[in-house]
């Protein structure tokens, strides 16, 4: 990528797109081409995943292009939540941020969910994750929690910085800011992931 990428790509887009540099490990993207990138990201990621198996296809023949989208649309895979979990459960009450009830300890009722959904982050962030019951993660699924939510993650992320000395989750905190997590969730909305979800 250092080799050969940034710098074509620098030239091709006559260096309007994103400055770059080696020594320091500095990329930064021009904020209107961010923008943009937000703003339409599942397009570009459909767009991507399709022209990438198409690529593919010709390279090695493959009968079906739906059978490689399929493989290429989950090279970004889920890993476990297992960790946040714990940390989680170490710093705040055994209930369910959405509804309220209280978690099982035991029973491994206890859930971790994204609250700006996976699909749309396709990242683990402690900032973008909550302790929720079954029933809630289950049925929010892939939707926007209503916004009333949002007001509630931005107190309970500034919680959690204020009162944590343990290095592990500053480290997971180091680039969350509130206008962050609200861009993220208004760049949902734009990219269609505008089913509002609230508990029944």
């Amino acid at each position: 990528m250092k080799q050969n990428v940034f710098g074509a790509l620098y030239g091709d887009t006559n260096k309007k797109f994103f400055a770059f540099d080696h020594k320091h490990d500095y990329f930064k993207l021009n904020p209107c081409v961010h923008r943009f990138m937000l703003n339409y990201q599942r397009l570009i990621v459909n767009l991507t995943n399709y022209h990438m198996a198409k690529m593919i296809e010709e390279l090695n023949e493959v009968p079906s292009i739906n059978y490689l989208l399929a493989k290429v649309e989950t090279i970004a895979k889920r890993s476990t939540l297992q960790p946040f979990e714990k940390v989680l459960l170490n710093h705040f009450n055994y209930t369910c941020f959405y509804c309220g009830k209280t978690l099982s300890k035991g029973k491994r009722q206890t859930h971790v969910d994204h609250f700006i959904p996976w699909s749309f982050v396709q990242s683990d962030h402690l900032w973008n994750l909550v302790l929720s019951c079954s029933t809630c993660n289950g049925s929010k699924s892939d939707k926007l929690p209503k916004r009333f939510f949002l007001d509630s993650i931005i107190d309970r992320n500034n919680e959690l910085i204020d009162k944590n000395q343990d290095a592990n989750v500053m480290h997971d905190m180091t680039n969350y800011k509130d206008k962050k997590i609200i861009l993220l969730y208004d760049y949902s909305i734009k990219n269609g992931f505008d089913e509002i979800w609230s508990p029944s």
